[in-house]
């Protein structure tokens, strides 16, 4: 069974030097993948091991935070001029309208 290795492993050395020359198709890589798993079979499951252990418990999505930003609308809060929060036509307040407090009689 010597001689089959040896044909085995010159097929992946001829497959990795396409795939460094710049085949990136998929075919080819899956091709050299299959080969290098049946020369070393503890590879071939230590490679499905990792892609169950992806299966069950995947990567969580990255969350996107902006910086400066409301949460809720996505926009910023302080870029936004929405007026005066009491209205235009606010009543004038008059300090001296209201009494001393030092001058009251107890």
């Amino acid at each position: 069974m010597e001689w089959q290795r040896v044909h085995i492993l010159a097929t992946v050395n001829y497959l990795h030097d396409r795939i460094h020359a710049g085949a990136r198709d998929a075919r080819t890589r899956a091709i050299y993948e299959g080969l290098l798993d049946v020369l070393d079979p503890s590879r071939r499951e230590g490679r499905l091991q990792k892609e169950l252990a992806r299966a069950v418990h995947p990567k969580p999505a990255k969350v996107e935070r902006r910086l400066g930003t409301d949460r809720r609308s996505g926009q910023d809060r302080r870029k936004r001029n929405i007026g005066n929060p009491e209205g235009d036509q606010r009543k004038p307040f008059d300090r001296r309208s209201i009494y001393d407090r030092r001058s009251r009689d107890e």
